[in-house]
């Protein structure tokens, strides 16, 4: 019965929160179910199941409860270690009455002998005697053996292990008392004793005893059995009492306990968990063992002519990992099948949306290829020779449309119109804007004979109603075939270049003038120059001079001239090709447009 009612605090939420989430999960599987027109509740389960999401969400949830049993089993792991360190460490002192005695008979000698350098070797005798020591021996101020009862006066302690360690411990440090654990007698072999020394006031040598085990060990079988006795270890823990020689059981706290199991091994301990006895107190290591029939975390101590072990049910140690590891399971389950339902819901709207997107690029990309194609056929079909000149263009758009455009056609008075322009931006807006540009352009160059009322009136149409704040540059020339005379004025575009027949190349650089739908009521200056036999003009959009490779380098009017320079006869194939070149794969970044007339 009390074992449930622990478990109330934690279960009786869980239910509740199970419930709820479980209502949540049947509507909405119910209302799938209704939707998609499946069938039953079942059919709705089972087609969640078959969801990739499902199997991720599942995936989610057996990875997020090993992950709890995972840490909870080292947490709880360690909290039994730390309590059963603790216990250890009590029963440690709990034992010390050993070393308490031996520095009792020590001071009694000192006392008694209070010259270290005057003890006889009748008197040591007498220390044997009447104090019932097996070994004696006493240390001058500097660590010379002065009087033993193993005859080896003289001797030098500082050059041996473990009477170096007494000399370091009370010459040294000034400690009062010491002691060692049993070990084997330097001067005996095979003999196991105890060592303990005491201190002369002001470091002026000091006593060293050495008890044999056997002298010591009915003393200590009660004390140890009775500290044995009085440990509990949480609450189903116990401890184990054993002869270190011969693990007989002397006592045992398990409830099973009865004293026809006269070893370890007859309780479940095996060789490799308890080795031969080391008289030891240090060293001491976890092992796991199946003890009484429960599989058990267990720490051994050797102290004395003692073995004992503590041991606590795994039961015990990982009773709160389970009860964590039980509600991560109950809470979690409907809570992942909550997220599965809605992601699955959730990736059914997302495919539609997917779906709905892909038609609709698709009748985007369709409209951006009649776009372009409605584009491409607004500028001018074939380029026209006549028995003096000859005109060539191309126009290359960074995206589906673009905002470049060129234009030539003949005028009333005889002469050849030459355009080109860049708008601002890219893409549709772009194109629509260059759409109108051009239209305005052309009307204009037909309707005014002088290109600088033409050029202010084109100004004018397209900053009326610019509400998308868009502008135009463009180049403008009046080519007459006869004579090769150019009239030309710019609003805000790049400077033509002319190469000469003897291969020279120039700039026609002047102060160009607003760009075209900046504001109204402006004024473009006109220039001219002519074209001799064999010379050709080079019109351009920044997107040949701005032209950027991998490294953000820009191709520049410098390569632009060069490459003029040393084109032949097909000037705009070679300098595109030349710009490529130079942009090695770099994605185009704007429209490129280029435009030349021949004089022949």
């Amino acid at each position: 019965m009390m074992d449930w009612l622990e478990y109330l605090p934690w279960l009786v939420p869980s239910v509740l929160v199970l419930l709820v989430l479980a209502v949540a999960v049947t509507r909405m599987l119910r209302t799938t179910s209704r939707t998609r027109g499946r069938g039953s509740f079942l059919e709705a389960c089972r087609q969640l199941l078959r969801q990739p999401i499902s199997a991720l969400c599942l995936l989610a949830y057996v990875t997020t409860i090993l992950l709890v049993w995972s840490v909870e089993t080292r947490s709880c792991r360690l909290e039994a270690e730390e309590l059963m360190f603790t216990d250890f460490e009590d029963a440690i002192v709990d034992l010390a009455f050993v070393d308490d005695m031996l520095f009792y008979l020590g001071h009694q000698i000192t006392r008694r002998y209070p010259d270290p350098h005057a003890i006889s070797r009748k008197d040591v005798d007498d220390i044997l005697r009447v104090y019932g020591v097996d070994e004696l021996n006493v240390m001058d101020e500097h660590g010379i053996v002065v009087a033993s009862s193993i005859g080896i006066e003289g001797t030098d302690e500082w050059t041996k292990p473990y009477p170096a360690m007494f000399n370091r411990a009370l010459l040294r440090d000034g400690l009062v008392n010491y002691s060692q654990d049993f070990r084997e007698s330097a001067s005996e072999p095979g003999v196991i004793r105890k060592y303990a020394a005491v201190a002369y006031p002001g470091r002026r040598g000091y006593v060293q005893l050495g008890f044999e085990h056997v002298r010591l060990k009915h003393g200590f079988d009660y004390r140890f059995r009775a500290v044995a006795d009085g440990w509990h270890i949480g609450k189903t823990g116990f401890f184990v009492c054993a002869d270190a020689e011969y693990d007989e059981i002397l006592s045992c706290g398990h409830p099973d306990f009865r004293y026809g199991h006269d070893t370890l091994e007859s309780i479940g301990f095996t060789e490799e968990d308890c080795p031969p006895f080391q008289r030891s107190a240090s060293g001491a290591r976890f092992f796991d063992a199946t003890v009484f029939g429960q599989r058990s975390l267990c720490l051994p101590i050797d102290y004395g002519f003692h073995r004992g072990i503590m041991v606590l049910p795994y039961a015990e140690v990982f009773a709160d990992r389970d009860r964590s590891v039980l509600l991560a399971a109950i809470l979690l389950f409907p809570l992942l099948l909550l997220v599965a339902v809605f992601m699955n819901r959730l990736s059914r709207i997302v495919v539609r949306l997917q779906e709905l997107m892909r038609v609709e690029k698709e009748q985007q990309d369709k409209d951006l290829r009649l776009a372009k194609a409605i584009q491409i056929s607004a500028l001018p079909l074939g380029f026209p020779s006549g028995e003096r000149y000859v005109l060539n263009a191309m126009m290359d758009t960074a995206r589906e449309v673009g905002g470049d455009f060129y234009d030539y056609f003949r005028l009333p008075d005889g002469r050849i119109a030459l355009v080109i322009a860049d708008v601002s931006g890219k893409g549709v807006p772009a194109a629509m804007f260059m759409m109108r540009s051009k239209s305005v352009l052309r009307a204009m160059l037909n309707r005014e004979a002088a290109l600088d009322q033409a050029m202010a009136r084109a100004n004018d149409l397209l900053s009326e109603n610019n509400e998308a704040l868009m502008f135009v540059t463009a180049w403008v020339g009046l080519f007459d075939p006869g004579t090769g005379r150019i009239e030309y004025a710019s609003a805000g575009h790049n400077p033509p270049l002319v190469k000469r027949a003897d291969g020279s190349v120039e700039w026609l650089r002047e102060r160009a003038s607003v760009v075209f739908g900046a504001r109204t009521g402006l004024n473009y200056r006109v220039r001219e120059f002519t074209l001799g036999v064999g010379d050709e003009l080079l019109l351009y959009t920044d997107g040949v001079t701005e032209a950027m490779n991998i490294r953000a380098e820009q191709y520049g009017e410098a390569r632009l001239a060069a490459a003029l320079a040393a084109a032949g006869e097909d000037v705009i194939t070679q300098v595109r090709a030349d710009v490529a070149a130079f942009v090695a794969g770099a994605p185009q970044s704007d429209d490129l447009t280029m435009l030349t007339l021949i004089l022949k």
